[in-house]
């Protein structure tokens, strides 16, 4: 079997991974993560050749990142503009968040590893609970979403070279990089929690084919296992990528404040180059809000909605052995609270964003009070 054969048709039981697969190439042509196909599984171990066309991508990369970093730090340095130093420092602060992909690639791909493993097994418990095979529904999305994507890094670059000082190609393709592997990250994360949600409505859906049947509760505990299954698979791409997602939302974070005090000080002094920032403030929105809703879709659907479903059975025709199967799996609901983490940090879900808007104005009011004094002097 030709090396293609091996990676194309190794993992054809897993519907999710042909799913994502596109981006698992991606994350290992970029250097984002490293891992190798065996027995039809996914792991954690790098091919020579890889590792070394890696050592020398990162060894270019370091290379640009530091020259880019000194440029910037001498800018700064000669910076008189209290507002383009701003920009500036969360400039170098995005830069410095390449440095953190050596780091990534040790610390996260033997997890993403065993969390898209992970998703052959609940496929099983889903074909054994719904009787159907598990197609995923976002597929098509993701291929158009993945063919945007480079483009729109491009454009967002073109747009943005008022304000990312660079003056070398290799820089402009530092930049391509570093910001097209974080909308890759982005794009795996939502992803998978859309396709989570996808099955949290299907076992709502086979719950209410029981409900109907008023015979089939013995299906009940198949959907239970199902159920529980799905929520710790929420969980562990939450323990696989908190790292890198922390790191996502607080650069997204920084330059969505730096994009709005921008846009603001532009309208107030009406000076050019307003849409810049707020093509930035557009960018940096949506990925906030791509890290956030999917996970908040998913835990509803998988908590709220399939205890409301259950709520719903005819507890009075129930028998004992399948009154016994439902209670047990509301106390499941009940006691688990489905939710994910960032490193046991923060819970994403909608009041995440709430706290971020508050931050946002504290943080606000902090610049331009600065912003006043400079003038002043």
């Amino acid at each position: 079997m030709t090396f293609l054969q091996h990676l194309y048709f190794q993992k054809s039981n897993n519907a999710f991974y042909l799913e994502v697969r596109p981006i698992l190439l991606l994350f290992r042509i970029f250097a984002r993560m490293t891992y190798d196909i065996k027995d039809g599984t996914l792991i954690c171990r790098p091919r020579l050749i890889a590792s070394l066309a890696w050592f020398i991508l990162y060894g270019a990369q370091f290379y640009v990142t530091i020259d880019l970093l000194m440029g910037l730090t001498w800018h700064l340095k000669q910076e008189k503009n209290f507002i383009t130093s701003i920009v500036m420092t969360v400039t170098l602060v995005f830069i410095l968040m390449h440095l953190f992909l050596p780091i990534s690639l040790i610390l996260e791909s033997d997890h993403i590893c065993s969390y898209v493993n992970r998703w052959a097994d609940l496929q099983v418990q889903f074909y054994k609970a719904t009787g159907k095979k598990f197609i995923p529904k976002y597929r098509k999305l993701l291929y158009v979403l993945l063919v945007i994507t480079p483009f729109h890094e491009m454009l967002a670059i073109w747009i943005s070279q008022s304000v990312l000082y660079y003056d070398r190609w290799y820089h402009l393709v530092l930049y391509f990089s570093t910001f097209f592997v974080c909308q890759l990250n982005t794009l795996f994360w939502a992803i998978s929690f859309f396709e989570m949600a996808h099955i949290a409505s299907e076992i709502k859906e086979g719950l209410r084919t029981n409900f109907r049947s008023f015979g089939g509760y013995s299906n009940i505990a198949n959907l239970r296992s199902l159920w529980v299954s799905l929520v710790d698979l929420c969980a562990d791409l939450g323990r696989a990528l908190w790292r890198t997602m922390i790191i996502l939302m607080i650069v997204n974070f920084g330059s969505s404040v730096a994009s709005v005090y921008a846009i603001i000080s532009h309208f107030i002094s009406g000076s050019p180059g307003i849409w810049t920032f707020v093509m930035v403030l557009f960018c940096n929105g949506t990925a906030i809000l791509l890290m956030v809703e999917p996970v908040h879709m998913a835990m509803l659907k998988a908590g709220h909605g399939v205890y409301q479903e259950l709520l719903e059975f005819n507890v009075t025709k129930l028998g004992g052995t399948s009154f016994v199967q439902v209670d047990k799996f509301l106390q499941v609901v009940k006691g688990i609270n489905p939710r994910v983490t960032l490193g046991g940090f923060f819970t994403i879900d909608r009041s995440l964003l709430t706290t971020i808007a508050g931050a946002s104005v504290t943080y606000l009011i902090v610049l331009i009070q600065f912003r006043i004094p400079s003038e002043n002097m």
